[in-house]
This record gives C-alpha cells, structure tokens and sequence, in this order.
C-alpha cells in the first residue's frame, strides 16, 4: 500500500503582491505622469536587450518602488515602438508614457502603496492630511517649526558684505597699478 505523498511547494521565487485593480484614465495617466517627472531611470536596456538579469531587475524594482523610469539605450536591439508594450506585457505592469528612450512603468501593490492614487486611497489621502494638522497644532502658537532668528517682524533683513580677498582690509584702500609702479 502506498501513502499519499503531501503537497510541498517546490523553492521557487515568491510570487510578487497582487497588484490593484486600477482603471487607467486620462487624469490618473497625467497624475502618475507627474509624479514620476522627477525620478530617474532604475533600469537600463542595452545590447543585451530583455535578459533575464534585465527581467528580474524590472520586477523587482517595479516590486519595490510601483512607478519606474527605463532608459532604452540606443544598443538595445528591440525597436523603440515596441518595447514599452513587451516590457509592459512581461513584467504585467501599465506603460505611463514613453517619451524618447525613455519608458514610465507602474504596478501598484494591493498591500503598503507607496502611491497614493486619488479616488481609490482617499481614505489614506485624509487619514495622512489630519495627522498632518494634528502635528500642526500641537507646536504652540507663536512658535514656528524653523529656528528663530534674532530679527524681529518689523526690522528688514541686513544684506551681507561682500569682503575684498585680495589682499586688501578696510583700512587700507585698494590701490591702483600706477600707484605700486611709483612705489618702486
């Protein structure tokens, strides 16, 4: 008689969180476009084109940061048109934009977003507004959260001087060439 061998689960990779069921408009695009003007590109495509190194490196920095930048350099093999969409459709997230060579990734995670996406995290978006006001008001009045300086409200800020480091001081005026050729 033979027993039943149980189910183990073989060591493979951790499957990556589920990502959000998220309907792309036009003002979310626009939205996570913004947001992700100011980052730089994570990833690099090269000559190598989508590797396997370069496939892990996607996911796990689209795992890690939901919005990337890719840079396709101008070796990568895949055409420009149509590497947003295979990238996309490989690392299951949503092409943003393509501007040039460079690609805008997102995949959001179903558990800690960074990303807070108005309209779906609005409950966040407020819970994170009131802290911010309790915080507010808990300084005291009349105290600021940057140091104070020592002027007051009503006295204009004095502009500093500009000091002459070429050898000369305030006592002594700056001369002129004539002036040390005559001095010889």
């Amino acid at each position: 008689m033979t027993h039943p061998v149980p189910n183990r689960k073989s060591p493979s990779k951790p499957k990556p969180a589920a990502a959000r069921a998220v309907t792309f408009t036009g003002k979310l695009r626009r939205y996570l476009r913004s947001v992700g003007h100011g980052l730089a590109p994570v990833v690099q495509i090269g000559k190598s084109g989508l590797s396997a190194g370069v496939k892990e490196e996607l996911d796990r920095a689209l795992s890690f940061h939901e919005l990337i930048k890719v840079r396709l350099l101008a070796e990568c093999p895949i055409p420009r048109e149509e590497a947003g969409t295979q990238i996309a459709t490989l690392t299951r997230s949503e092409l943003i934009q393509t501007l040039g060579g460079v690609l805008l990734l997102y995949r959001g995670r179903s558990e800690k977003p960074r990303i807070l996406i108005p309209g779906l995290d609005d409950e966040k978006i407020k819970a994170k507004k009131t802290a911010k006001k309790k915080a507010d008001a808990s300084v005291k009045y009349g105290q600021s959260k940057k140091p104070s300086t020592s002027l007051s409200k009503g006295q204009p800020r004095r502009k500093a001087v500009r000091k002459d480091t070429r050898g000369t001081s305030p006592s002594r005026p700056r001369e002129t060439r004539s002036a040390n050729l005559k001095r010889r």
